[in-house]
Parts: structure tokens; sequence; C-alpha cells
């Protein structure tokens, strides 16, 4: 039960937001990003108001209101062919962790699977230099 994340930095503008081989090994990857009520201090992640994704397909783009988002993570964070990636990805996970406790423990495999020292892919190489 794991997923792979990347910060949507200085990887995806160089590498046009697609792993090498993504396509031959079924890859798949989506741009997740939340939206919050307003930050408050003390409150590290605001509640969940709605959330957007996208592919790199033209097109592929959607709004998506709380339960869509809810949805939507839930089922990618556990499943490792797909790799969500986000411009304030480490934000957005918080946001969904504190939305749903019982998230906590898959996103810390995913964040643990993508960084862990072992693995030899282009892409956990690539996610352990992007979370450093």
């Amino acid at each position: 039960m794991s997923g792979k994340f990347y910060r949507d930095g200085e990887w995806l503008a160089t590498r046009a937001g697609s792993p090498p081989d993504s396509k031959a090994r079924g890859l798949s990857i989506w741009s997740f990003d939340t939206e919050t009520h307003r930050k408050r201090p003390g409150l590290i992640a605001p509640p969940l108001v709605c959330g957007s994704i996208a592919t790199r397909e033209p097109g592929s783009e959607r709004l998506l209101d709380k339960a869509q988002a809810r949805h939507f993570f839930s089922n990618t964070i556990a499943d490792p062919d797909v790799h969500i990636v986000g411009a304030n990805l480490a934000f957005d996970l918080g946001v969904m962790a504190a939305d749903n406790l019982r998230l906590i423990e898959p996103i810390r495999e995913a964040r643990d699977n993508c960084l862990d020292p072992h693995r030899r892919t282009p892409e956990a190489t690539a996610t352990r230099e992007a979370w450093r």
C-alpha cells in the first residue's frame, strides 16, 4: 500500500513531468492540490475545502469537491503505480492527513517507500533528491 511523491520543483521542470520509462512500466502521474480554509495561528493544516487534479494531458484538469478529493486521494495513495506531484505537496499531504487520520499510515508508507535508499529506480532517486 504505497504511492510515490515528487516535489513539483526542479525535477519536474527539468524532466517535463514524466519519469523515464513511466509509460513502459504502466506508471501514472497526477498533480494534486488542495484548497483550504484560511490559515490561523496554531493551525498547521486548515480544513479541506476542495481539490484539483491533472495529468500532463491537456484537458485533464479537474476541480474536485471535498468528497471527490477525499476519494481520489485515498485511492491514489494506496496505488503503487500512481505518482502524486504537487507544488506544495507536504502541505497538501498534511491537509489530507488532518482530514482523515486513517491516511497517516498510508502517507507515511508511501513517503518511506520513495525515500528508501535501497531503491535504485530513477523515480526514487529523483524523489530522494527533491525531499532533501
